[in-house]
Parts: structure tokens; sequence; C-alpha cells
């Protein structure tokens, strides 16, 4: 972008015939460095409210003079004053960006791991020259990427809860005590300590042999563990508490027994507390309805008065296919909304799938997008698959996260074809997106492979 001036006068004299008297000195050939442009730059808005150390600038590849070192990359330290969502200019040399090229934008946080991008394709050729300006408002994700199942072993009906920087999870048991696991991105997973002692377990065990589906949820000081205990016929739920995340918990006692209720298959227990009015609610059942009851405020036993209610799906002896059949309860509050997130089906095929209704109370009626009722069996789609699909039958969702820049992310469970079809299930996780009518929704409705990993700082 080198402009000479003298060639451009001498062109155009011959051009217009125009003539310069002798007497005129004759000027000597100059060379001037045109001006480059600026790019505005959004940037990231976090939930801590924290700004990047710097943001880099790649152009597109074969840019010409697009930093005086001939580099495309430039980066720019981001100083003292500015703040999240507001816009950083980068100043570039002059140069021609094409259209149907992209600019990358990458922001750094250096006091910790978090790295951010985004790609910004641009429509039409743009000239970066004369002082123009650019201005860009990247959608940001993370630089990391993970890969589905996020951990390799049976790992069905998870439940996952968040303390001091850490992720947990434990999921359906086997014959003995097994170990939960711990994260900091909800993507990387170790294993982490014992939830309870054996003796603990061997209490369980005589409630029920099954101890399935558990729920992890903290009120008030203490953190409480609701959990499945099944045997061939009967099933109840189980409460236990821990003064901290990592546990140990210890036995509280039974919440419900279906040998007292009469309601069938008494599994997969949901606790959420009503930031509205501080009440405590549990929701649970399958192939005998779905039901809530209130609990006391400690979550330790129902509350005084308690009745059960029927809230979603119907009896499996009305609908022996069980696609209007609803288990795994999950409660998520957004928006003004409570949604229902259920899981529907045979769970040991491609037919289960993980659905939602939603009402403005937890006491409420349910309703699906299409405003029919939950409790006769409806509800909208949100992961499905296919029979064929590698990943099939997702469901039973334990928990919907929300990274350091906003992004939702749903943890479920699902079988996996490439680890062989021996009934196992397998932790997945998944962005999850919101439709303008505010219902939740996955990329291609089913499980995807791998995506974006959350960022969290």
């Amino acid at each position: 972008m080198i402009i000479r001036h003298k060639m451009i006068v001498t062109l155009l004299a011959a051009l217009f015939g125009l003539c310069f008297c002798a007497h005129e000195p004759a000027e000597e050939e100059t060379n001037t460095v045109d001006e480059g442009g600026v790019v505005e730059i959004r940037i990231p808005k976090t939930t801590e409210g924290r700004i990047p150390a710097k943001i880099t600038l790649k152009l597109p590849e074969g840019t010409d003079g697009a930093s005086s070192s001939g580099s495309n990359y430039i980066v720019m330290q981001i100083p003292e004053g500015f703040h999240e969502g507001s816009f950083v200019p980068v100043s570039t040399d002059p140069c021609i960006l094409p259209a149907g090229s992209e600019i990358v934008v990458t922001a750094e946080y250096l006091d910790s791991k978090m790295m951010l991008a985004a790609e910004c394709p641009l429509a039409s050729e743009t000239v970066l020259s004369h002082g123009s300006r650019l201005t860009l408002e990247p959608n940001y994700h993370s630089v990391r990427r993970f890969t589905n199942p996020v951990y390799s072993a049976n790992w069905a009906d998870p439940t996952i809860w968040y303390s001091d920087g850490v992720f947990r999870t434990f999921s359906t048991m086997g014959s003995g005590v097994k170990n939960m696991l711990s994260s900091t991105n909800l993507v990387s997973w170790k294993i982490a300590e014992y939830p309870f002692s054996s003796d603990v377990n061997d209490a369980l065990v005589a409630f029920g042999k099954d101890r399935w589906a558990p729920d992890v949820v903290r009120l008030g000081s203490k953190w409480m563990m609701y959990i499945t205990c099944r045997n061939d016929s009967s099933s109840g739920i189980a409460a236990l508490s821990a003064d901290s995340a990592e546990g140990p918990f210890s036995l509280v006692g039974r919440i419900t027994y279906s040998g007292s209720t009469g309601i069938k298959d008494s599994i997969d227990p949901e606790v959420v507390r009503d930031p509205a009015d501080g009440t405590v609610w549990m929701f649970f059942g399958s192939t005998g309805k779905m039901h809530r009851v209130r609990l006391s405020a400690d979550g330790t036993q129902l509350a005084s008065g308690a009745k059960y209610e029927h809230v979603a799906g119907v009896d499996v002896n009305t609908n022996s296919a069980r696609n209007k059949v609803f288990e795994g309860a999950y409660l998520y509050f957004r928006d003004g909304w409570w949604y229902l997130f259920a899981s529907a089906a045979q769970y040991w095929n491609a037919s289960y799938k993980v659905v939602v209704g939603r009402s403005r109370s937890l006491d409420g009626v349910f309703l699906d997008k299409d405003g029919h009722k939950m409790t006769e069996g409806y509800a909208t789609p949100v992961i499905s698959s296919a029979s064929g699909d590698r990943f099939y039958g997702p469901g039973h969702n334990g928990e919907i996260f929300t990274d350091s820049i906003g992004q939702d992310f749903i943890l479920y469970h699902c079988h996996d074809t490439k680890r062989g079809d021996d009934g196992r299930r397998y932790l997945m996780i998944q962005r999850l997106f919101w439709d303008a009518d505010g219902w939740p929704y996955v990329d291609g409705g089913k499980p995807c492979e791998g995506d974006f990993a959350p960022a969290f700082l």
C-alpha cells in the first residue's frame, strides 16, 4: 500500500495535457505509507466480570500489510480502563481483507487457564486504510474441545453438583460402594472420594438392594443426597446428609416408600428449593407416574400435611411403549419458568429420550410447547436418537451448568455402540440452547460426538 505521488502526477499530466512551467524545480520522488485502519473488538463478557489480559487478531492468510512486521497476527495488550463488553481498538497497517475470509479473535486470561476464540467471517471485501474502522462482535467460545463420552466407564443416572471450584458427580451403583468423580471443567473427570462408608451402604441395602439415580443438593448449611433403594417388588427413596460437598454422607432415613404410598416405582428423586418462598419439593417416579411432594425445610422428611400429587407421565399399564411414561425428573429455573426435564420411553433402546415441559410455579401444571399437559403424557423432545446411531438412548440428565461466558451445558447418560452394546451408559455433555420462546434444544436434536468445551475462569 505505498503511494508514489510523483508517478500519479505524471500520469495525470499525460492524460489531461497538463503542463508545468520549466522554471519550477523538479520534485524528488517521495514514498509515503498510507494510514492504516482500526478493528474494534468487543471484549468478552464473563459471569465473573473479568477482562482478558490481551487480545490477538489473526487476519486472513496472505493479507498484505497486516502489520509492520509482515505477520498477519496482531497482539493488543488490554490497557486499564476497559471493561467487559466494551470495544478495544486494534490498529492495523493498510490492508485489504477478501470477501469470504475470516478474522480469528483470541482472548487470553493470563491468570487462569481460560482462552477464548471466535471466528468472524467477512461477508464482503473490507479495506482497512485511511483510518477506516471495522467493528466485530465475536461469539466467543473456548479454544479447548471435548469428545463424548467425557467419562469412559458406566455412569448411569448421573447427578452433578458444584462447590468451591470443583464439580462432583455420582451415579447409579453396583453391588458395593463406588467412588465419586471430580472435575474443574466438566469434561476431564478423575476418581474422587467415596460418598459414604460401607456401613451406610449396608443400611441402604436394607431398604433395597438396588441403589439407583442419586440426587445431591445443598439445603441450608447441609449437603443432601437422595437415592433410590429398590427391590423387585418395592421401592423407596432414602436421604443422607453431609457438612461438605465431598461428604462423607450419613444416613438420615427413608423419605418415601411404595409399600406405604402405593406409588409404583418410587425412584429417581429430584429435590429443589423454591427461592420464591423457601419451600422444598421432591419430584420422583417412573412407571407408576411421576409425582411431587413437599419436604420439610431441611429436606430430611415430608412436610407436615404433605400430599402426593401426580405431576407428569402416565402409568405403564396404559402405555406399554412407555413413550408417555416419564422418569428421571430434573428441575431448572430460567426467566420466570420452571422447566421439568424428564426421560421417556424404553431406557434400553433408541426410543429413550430427554423431554421437557414447563410451569410458572413448582406446584403448577406443567405443559409442553403446544400447551398439552405433561400429566397426560405430553412433552417436548430435547435430545433423542434413532436406531443405528452411534449414541442412542440419551436420558436422565443430571444438571445444567452455565460457564463463564454464559454458555449452557447439559449433562446426561447415553449408550455408545463404539464401546459395546452391553447396556452400559456413559456420561455425556452438550451445549444447550434456548429458542425465541424460551424452549431448550440442542444442535441437531441428537447427542453430539464433541464440541467446544465449557469455558471456566
